[in-house]
């Protein structure tokens, strides 16, 4: 008669199959299934298919599920606040940081600066003070440096990738999928209220694999 190898209920320890742990924890890393079959050390040739395999494993499932809350205790970070950290950077302006336009220029006394008996204008931009500007406006300033001139240049965070991310999470890019367009009702607005301080509903979905 074969001998069972008996089912694993501790996730706290790790799995008995080397390569099956290292899955669980480069999956944590990419959320990739055949990257972390590689990184696991399967073959490369087979990986997206093995990778999705590996992933069904109740064995897997578990630990990875024990690795991520543990993981989530020792950096103290929800799913709330990482979506409330795309908006910052989805809905940052360049507005909220500084202020430009044209204003009356003047001499070095003071005096107004005439052409042909018209007030000559000049363009001006103002860095607005960080210690006037809320949290949610500076989790959207990427860089900001200071120019061998002594003026500062202020880079925002890249839109396309917070807005890709949240469009992932609301179940945008799956076709025909009901459940994702359900939650997505409304989610991008609550969570556009949630940076004013509106509590934010996170809805529940399952584990996206793109394998076959």
């Amino acid at each position: 008669m074969a001998k069972t190898t008996p089912k694993q209920t501790d996730f706290s320890k790790p799995l008995d199959d080397d390569r099956r742990e290292a899955f669980c924890h480069a999956y944590l890393q990419t959320y990739e299934l055949r990257e972390s079959a590689v990184r696991a050390g399967y073959s490369e040739k087979a990986a997206k298919v093995t990778g999705c395999n590996i992933y069904k494993r109740p064995d897997v499932q578990g630990r990875i599920a024990y690795l991520k809350e543990q993981l989530t205790e020792r950096i103290n970070i929800q799913s709330d606040d990482v979506l409330r950290e795309w908006v910052h950077m989805a809905t940052a302006n360049i507005s909220d940081v500084m202020d430009w336009g044209m204003e009356p220029a003047t001499d070095d006394d003071g005096n107004p600066i005439l052409f042909n008996g018209v007030q000559v204008e000049r363009p001006f931009v103002t860095i607005k003070d960080s210690k006037k500007l809320a949290r949610h406006i500076k989790a959207g300033i990427a860089e900001i440096t200071l120019t061998d001139k002594g003026s500062f240049k202020v880079k925002m965070h890249d839109k396309n990738k917070p807005l890709e991310s949240m469009a992932r999470y609301l179940g945008m890019f799956k076709e025909d999928n009901e459940q994702a367009g359900a939650a997505a009702a409304g989610t991008v607005a609550a969570l556009i209220a949630s940076v004013q301080g509106t509590p934010l509903p996170i809805s529940t979905r399952q584990e996206d694999d793109d394998e076959e």
